[in-house]
């Protein structure tokens, strides 16, 4: 069993080029046949999550996932997903997300892992300022709008290329079937010239007259 720590902020440059960092988990591994791989994540506060996958490639697209709690409770166990979502609120401890491909034998799998918390925080709060209560001023309420806009624009840019990569696998597979197929065609096309070419030269060998028969 092959359990990894990974931990990976996503990066957003706003209008300043200033980096604001959006907490979250986002990666793509692969799976071996007959094996599993786990992930963790430690929570030290209390807040909602959205946990998502999606198998990229391999097989019939699916896997076993499963989310356990800090005390060893399940919260999500699933059998042959091909993509999945999962809610959860969060409490203090370590997490531990899942991945079986112990039902395969044979191929491997390919799968994309993203956490992320259900609420976009605010620029103030990613900057570790505390959330104040009063009225946002104008250009606070534009940056806002900007933040909002560009976090959209990330999500809607990794579910296409996660679209994209499903697809080309799907085209690279139907692509090698198909040249599987067509050399296959080709050796039967050649072994039934062969095969004709030598029946015929039999008809030929047992209608022809012996020596001895044209002597007499």
């Amino acid at each position: 069993m092959l359990i990894l720590f990974i931990n990976f902020f996503i990066l957003i440059s706003l209008i300043d080029s200033s980096p604001s960092a959006i907490d979250g988990t986002a990666l793509t591994f692969e799976v071996e046949d007959n094996d599993k791989m786990c992930f963790y994540e430690y929570f030290k506060h209390t807040k909602n999550y959205i946990w998502t996958f999606k198998v990229i490639s391999g097989g019939n697209h699916d896997i076993d996932a499963t989310v356990e709690s800090p005390n060893g409770k399940i919260l999500y166990k699933k059998t042959k997903k091909r993509q999945d979502q999962f809610d959860f609120e969060s409490t203090w401890g370590v997490y531990t997300f899942c991945f079986s491909n112990e039902f395969s034998t044979v191929t491997h799998k390919t799968i994309y892992m993203e956490l992320r918390p259900a609420e976009l925080e605010s620029l103030a709060e990613e900057g570790g300022k505390k959330k104040i209560s009063s009225a946002n001023t104008l250009i606070e309420d534009r940056l806002e709008s900007i933040h909002s806009a560009n976090s959209q624009i990330v999500e809607e840019q990794v579910h296409y290329k996660l679209n994209e990569a499903e697809g080309r696998h799907s085209a690279e597979r139907l692509n090698m079937m198909v040249q599987i197929y067509a050399f296959g065609q080709a050796i039967g096309i050649l072994i039934t010239g062969l095969g004709q070419v030598l029946i015929l030269k039999t008809f030929f060998q047992d209608g022809r007259p012996s020596s001895a028969y044209m002597k007499t």
